[in-house]
């Protein structure tokens, strides 16, 4: 066995909740005699959300699950609740470690964060070494032939395909180094209450946390689903798509091992099921596509993709802001997605792209309230993915979809619940009314009445008026177009 880089470091898991397959651990197992894993729940971060927030127990979960896999290596974790920027340098000091291992974080405050611990380490002479592990490429991975980052998916896409190679998802074998771990045993494991949170109806959701939880999903999703992917990830009640977002976010499941696991498939099946694995592949690139878009211009968090928009004369009336929020808008698909995301932290992508586009364009409300809203409901919300989406719908982001291509909720619940089982699956009062008076309600009260529903009592009456509200968003996006020509 060649010699050690280091005694003793520490590896700080971050959105890398697993031990397989986890480049930045194993890096810090092969380099070291002894590695001894922390996590830390960021007050920083925490401050800023509900005292009811799925996202911070399930992440408790998963590392009430990390705690048990290390315990049973003869190992453990030290669980702090802290201010990361603070607590990482400290601990270092504090156990005498000659390295702080993790893996890359590509949001621009963590980039800050990250910075300031890196140089308080160094001033004490400790290393902090970081490794690419969420995403296949990142940073300057993939850029064009002016040396610039990707603008448009496709191109970003053709490159990212035409780059990849086996060595760049084979998994990492975590397991051959774990006699590296340290052999502690931490007791300090702070609870969700002294944390200020609070029980929430995770449980109810049944979703398994960890690394376990995760390849669960990812072995129903790869051994029958995948192969019907394509035709069935835009139809909301079909259980066509994977539920993995949440591990991926949280990283309790490798882009590398899913990526490699679905590769090895491709030689075996037929084009048609071939075509439905590689549409799925594609939404891996866009998430990353996404990312290398915040790292390369942060700005984004914050400003619109295309400068332009930044003085957009948003409407911004609140009021139908507020009915949007409590899915009261009149618009049954609508309505049903943001009861599915109030209700359990998740909604399907083509409804996600349904009522963006409702909110930007038929309601000209600034795409940056929306953002915000699913940033405190998404569980497995991610900064880029959000912003890229919401920017995306409001057509202010890059290679976005043109202004005058404005969702018809009324065509997209007919499209894709055309027997309004999404619908009905939320508003339990229509679950004996036929689906075609609830595309468009409003058109079929007397019929409603006769299955006891009156439309401003037991549902809302629409609260715009569709081919209206599309005539002045297109007006107002084409004036703007024009000033700022």
């Amino acid at each position: 066995m060649s010699e050690k880089l280091y005694k003793k470091v520490l590896f700080w898991f971050r959105r890398d909740l697993r031990l397989d397959d986890n480049v930045g651990l194993y890096h810090a197992l092969k380099d070291s005699e002894m590695v001894a894993p922390v996590f830390v729940f960021d007050k920083e971060i925490l401050s800023n959300l509900p005292s009811e927030d799925r996202r911070v127990e399930f992440i408790y979960n998963c590392i009430k699950v990390l705690k048990e896999k290390l315990q049973e290596l003869n190992s453990d974790i030290i669980v702090k609740f802290a201010y990361a920027e603070k607590e990482i340098p400290e601990l270092a000091k504090k156990f005498r470690v000659e390295a702080v291992y993790s893996n890359e974080d590509y949001e621009p405050s963590a980039r800050k964060r990250d910075a300031t611990i890196e140089n308080d380490l160094r001033n004490s002479g400790i290393a902090f070494r970081q490794f690419k592990d969420t995403v296949i490429f990142s940073k300057d991975d993939i850029i064009n032939s002016q040396r610039q980052p990707f603008v448009v998916f496709s191109h970003y896409k053709n490159a990212w395909r035409k780059k990849l190679t086996k060595d760049d998802y084979i998994p990492v074998r975590t397991e051959e180094y774990f006699d590296s771990l340290a052999k502690f045993k931490s007791h300090e494991f702070p609870d969700l209450e002294r944390m200020g949170f609070g029980k929430t109806n995770l449980n109810e959701m049944k979703l398994e946390p960890g690394a376990y939880g995760a390849r669960i999903l990812f072995n129903r999703f790869k051994e029958k689903i995948v192969f019907h992917y394509k035709l069935l990830r835009d139809i909301p009640y079909a259980g066509g798509v994977s539920y993995l977002s949440i591990h991926n976010r949280f990283g309790t499941i490798s882009v590398r091992t899913m990526i490699y696991e679905i590769m090895n498939i491709l030689s075996s099946i037929d084009e048609k099921r071939k075509e439905s694995c590689n549409t799925w592949i594609d939404e891996l690139i866009w998430r990353e596509f996404y990312m290398q878009l915040m790292y390369h211009f942060p700005h984004i968090a914050y400003e619109p993709f295309k400068q332009e928009y930044q003085d957009f004369p948003w409407e911004n009336n609140f009021e139908w802001y507020s009915l949007w929020c409590d899915g009261k808008t009149g618009f049954p698909l609508i309505d049903a997605a943001m009861l599915q995301l109030n209700k359990t932290g998740y909604m399907h992508n083509r409804l996600r792209m349904l009522v963006g586009s409702f909110l930007t364009k038929h309601l000209l409300i600034d795409y940056k309230l929306g953002e915000e809203y699913f940033a405190a409901k998404l569980l497995d919300f991610d900064l880029a993915a959000n912003n890229g989406g919401w920017q995306w719908c409001a057509s202010t982001g890059c290679d976005s979809q043109p202004y005058f291509r404005i969702f018809n909720p009324v065509k997209q619940s007919e499209t894709f619940d055309p027997e309004a089982r999404f619908i009905k699956k939320f508003f339990p009062m229509f679950s004996n009314v036929p689906a075609k008076f609830l595309h468009e309600p409003w058109k079929y009260e007397s019929e409603l009445k006769e299955f006891g529903i009156v439309l401003g009592e037991d549902y809302p009456r629409p609260i715009i008026d569709l081919s209206e509200r599309r005539k002045i968003a297109l007006d107002v996006f084409e004036n703007h177009v024009k000033i700022i020509k």
